[in-house]
């Protein structure tokens, strides 16, 4: 390809064999200290885009130039170039002289070390090499990024393997010959750490973690990740922000069961290897996001039982015993009702205790119950009337005619029409026609809570939800299968994987919260789901989706409330 040809050692050897001493070396202080790899690329790297300098030296710009910018570079990084000069052979011989050869395949290179290649007319190691560039960097997967001068008359950059760099600089016919190390050149300076900061040892973490690290020098390292392991088996690995930042990471623990985690930290340097650091051990503490004077109550897996969350732990012992066999859990701030598989009765928990003493029988079998905003509402089993529990056992006030289906929260009580499929909302007092308003057309579903109603499309194609005047409603989601609300707002299922998303409030957002569940229950500020099989219950933390944004409270239920 057309450039400038890069320094033919042979000749150009014989050319200045007439020259100063002073031309076939450039006037460079040997070092005296440790020579720095970060400095020769530092240097070299300064220069790029330039073209040839006499600040190189005193460099005859006229002459071929890549090895007098090698030599140049190693000299402002503190190494010995008086055995050096304007060609490559003088590096070839300095690195066999001196031990620092590496033939290719053999050996990982390192920031600041020369690359030999072979050209025209100087294909091999023994005829002198035909060009020079310097290892700026090592990238993970094993690249190289290569910076030299006279390519294509400037100081340019290459990266890829070396032989691929090799084909960009003088052509696919000729092959890379290895690789010059600079004498007491280590890379990485004595005594260099890296220490971990934001975070203190054996510290209880919440929310969001705000990771930083410090280096002991500058300039060593390319980049930083930190690394976190934990219970079960997690492991991530996650890069940090630039080193002129403080390398920081907001590391969001919400997203993590809660319990023990290692921080390191992982240093890719200058010396193109990765270094691992020490860090320091932490306890993930998201406090469970039950609100404080709620309940969550579980139906055993076979509804032989009724129990509920002591409000800590996991497993059995999180969870005391209050029933016995029930058909169907329903909670809310009236209290927590369950329904008789043997008569179909619904009885009120009582609020301490167990066994059936701990339970008043409040009304007969019905449809469906439904209960909300202090309330609890049946449906007859014929579904021929809805009826309100007037607050002592069996007594109740028929307030609506026949329906479909009831839904109640504090924004009220609602039932379907079975003609129609039209939803109406109770207006709070009186019976019959008069006392209902419809409010809105068919739905596949309705869900209330949070002072709002929501509906689902009759073919399940969008989620609206109704702005409180009759017939108005608002779309704000796509499709969904199912739709669960309360207190802490909207949840609707995904038709395509079953995971579920929390609506944020305003049309068309939403986030995503968790994967597929057999069942949400939606309190006043938190959610709890039903694995697929039943088998485990589990709070979400309040942010964050996947299973570190879930916390396990229990073994397995057939079905979870929420309720005072």
């Amino acid at each position: 390809m057309p450039r400038n040809p890069f320094v033919r050692t042979a000749t150009l050897t014989a050319a200045l064999a007439v020259a100063s001493s002073s031309m076939l070396a450039l006037a460079t202080t040997p070092a005296s200290a440790a020579a720095s790899r970060s400095a020769i690329v530092s240097a070299a790297h300064s220069q790029l885009g330039h073209s040839c300098s006499s600040a190189y030296d005193g460099m005859d710009c006229s002459l071929n130039w890549c090895a007098a910018f090698a030599t140049w570079a190693w000299g402002q990084g503190g190494v010995d170039v008086s055995k050096l000069g304007w060609t490559v052979t003088t590096f070839v011989n300095y690195g066999d002289n001196n031990g620092t050869w590496h033939d290719p395949g053999t050996y990982t290179p390192q920031p600041g070390d020369a690359m030999i290649f072979g050209g025209s007319g100087f294909p091999t190691k023994a005829s002198g090499g035909a060009h020079i560039g310097l290892v700026e960097s090592v990238g993970s997967n094993g690249t190289v990024t290569e910076i030299g001068g006279n390519q294509g008359g400037l100081v340019t950059e290459h990266t890829g393997t070396a032989d691929q760099i090799e084909h960009a600089v003088e052509g696919s016919a000729y092959n890379f010959l290895g690789y010059v190390s600079p004498v007491g050149a280590s890379g990485i300076p004595a005594g260099f750490n890296v220490t971990l900061a934001g975070v203190g040892a054996g510290q209880s973490v919440s929310g969001t973690l705000n990771l930083r690290a410090n280096a002991s020098q500058s300039g060593v390292i390319e980049w930083l990740d930190y690394v976190i392991t934990g219970p079960n088996g997690y492991r991530n690995e996650v890069r940090a922000g630039s080193g002129a930042s403080g390398y920081p990471y907001a590391l969001d623990t919400t997203a993590l069961a809660n319990g023990g985690y290692s921080i390191s930290m992982t240093a890719h340097e200058i010396d193109g290897a990765n270094h691992t650091y020490a860090g320091t051990n932490v306890t993930v503490a998201n406090q469970s996001a039950i609100v404080s004077g709620e309940r969550v109550y579980g139906l055993a897996p076979d509804k032989s039982a009724v129990s509920v969350y002591n409000g800590s732990g996991t497993g059995p012992g999180a969870w005391t015993q209050i029933g016995g066999v029930a058909t169907d859990l329903y909670a809310s701030d009236a209290g927590l009702f369950a329904t008789n598989p043997d008569d179909g009765s619904i009885s009120r928990y009582n609020g301490s205790g167990a066994g059936p003493g701990a339970w008043t029988v409040v009304g007969g079998a019905g449809a469906q119950f439904a209960t909300g905003g202090g309330h609890l509402y049946g449906l007859a089993p014929d579904r021929s009337s809805v009826s309100v529990w007037n607050g002592t056992p069996n007594s109740w006030t028929q307030i609506g005619g026949a329906a479909t289906a009831i839904y109640a929260s504090d924004a009220g009580l609602f039932a379907t029409n079975p003609d129609d499929g039209s939803i109406s909302r109770y207006n709070g007092s009186g019976a019959g026609p008069g006392a209902w308003t419809v409010v809105g057309g068919a739905g596949a579903q309705f869900a209330t809570g949070g002072g709002h109603l929501y509906g689902l499309a009759p073919d399940r194609s969008s989620v609206s939800v109704w702005n409180g005047t009759p017939n108005s409603w608002t779309q704000i989601g796509g499709a969904a299968t199912t739709l669960y609300a309360g207190g802490d707002g909207l949840l609707a299922v995904n038709p395509n994987d079953g995971s579920v998303s929390r609506y944020n409030g305003t049309p068309g957002d939403w986030t995503p919260i968790g994967g597929a569940a057999s069942a949400f229950a939606v309190g006043a500020g938190h959610v709890v789901g039903l694995s697929v099989d039943g088998s485990a219950v589990s709070v979400w933390n309040g942010s964050g989706t996947g299973p570190g944004a879930w916390t396990v409270i229990g073994s397995g239920a057939s079905e979870v409330v929420i309720g005072s």
